[in-house]
């Protein structure tokens, strides 16, 4: 067997929880410290299309895009998008949350260690 199989890749040595609620993170937080640990680093677990649909009804989807995007600017100038637009911002902001979704949009996180 080779030494990969043995340790494990590189997120699974630093994995310390899975599938932890939103609730305790600040009891991890302080795990960390008594450990001697930096900090702990929390992915967001849960429902892609629902962060998605979040993203885009409290307006966070212009910051995932970026200030200087051409539909962010298209919003601002006319208040409102097509619904083509919406569809493509609901795909984009879909595939950008395909790893780690924003913790306000999880109901549930993977904790690592970082040091």
């Amino acid at each position: 067997m080779s030494r990969e199989t043995l340790s494990g890749n590189y997120a699974t040595r630093r994995l310390i929880a899975k599938d932890v609620p939103i609730s305790k993170i600040p009891q991890y937080e302080k795990l960390a410290k008594k450990k001697g640990h930096k900090a702990y680093w929390f992915r967001g677990r849960g429902s892609r299309i629902d962060a998605a649909i979040a993203a885009l009804q409290d307006g966070t989807w212009k910051k995932a895009l970026g200030k200087d995007h051409p539909w962010v600017i298209e919003h601002k100038t006319s208040g409102k998008l097509t619904n083509r637009r919406y569809e493509r911002i609901y795909n984009f902001l879909y595939s950008k949350y395909s790893q780690d979704l924003p913790i306000k949009y999880s109901d549930r996180v993977s904790v690592y260690h970082r040091s």
